[in-house]
């Protein structure tokens, strides 16, 4: 099987690239997108630990560095003009499907180079049984008490993912959940120009 189109997947906060990785493009429609990345691809994450990466956020701060993804194969189903993508994991070696993962983000945003949006920090863990909770609520409040987001915008983000998890019935299982990357896919290295973006 021919391997499918690239693109770069990134989370921008006020301008700047906070996370990049180069990702398979498995689906692309009007109201949607559904990408792949698979163990060993090349990623930019954020250095150091999560309290000093959002402190860092906060002031300007903040480093990327390389890191190679791994561990496990991802899928993530990205509808457009909602605040969240549905992410489907297996371990990369034994090939058990580990769950779902709503990531809380702002709407997904079409570029040059792919697609952007803004990590809203909040998620949702899904297990391959169906039992859910919340992750990352404390990082949350600690955004914002840095000012990345206000206590408004939070009561939002938190009320979206109440909205997902309502939902969650209907959204699982989404059909990828039997997805398996082809062996002759090449992992994929970030593009030379990952942090550029369209202004």
């Amino acid at each position: 099987m021919a391997a499918p189109r690239s693109i770069l997947f990134r989370s921008v906060f006020r301008g700047r690239v906070i996370y990049a990785t180069p990702a398979w493009l498995l689906e692309e429609a009007a109201d949607h997108v559904v990408i792949g990345l698979v163990a060993g691809s090349e990623t930019a994450q954020l250095a150091d630990g999560r309290s000093v990466q959002l402190e860092r956020l906060a002031n300007g701060t903040e480093r990327l560095e390389p890191t190679p993804w791994h561990t496990t194969h991802c899928v993530w189903l990205m509808p457009f003009d909602v605040a969240y993508a549905i992410g489907h994991f297996w371990n990369a070696a034994t090939g058990e499907f580990l769950g779902h993962y709503v990531n809380l983000q702002a709407p997904l945003r079409r570029t040059t180079l792919g697609f952007d949006a803004m990590d809203h920090v909040l998620d949702i863990v899904v297990d391959a049984d169906g039992r859910w909770h919340w992750k990352d609520e404390d990082e949350l409040a600690e955004a914002v008490r840095l000012g990345i987001f206000s206590a408004d915008e939070a009561v939002v983000i938190r009320a979206e993912g109440e909205r997902v998890v309502a939902q969650l019935d209907d959204l699982l299982p989404t059909g990828w959940e039997t997805w398996w990357p082809d062996p002759t896919w090449h992992t994929l290295r970030l593009p030379a120009d990952w942090r550029h973006v369209d202004r």
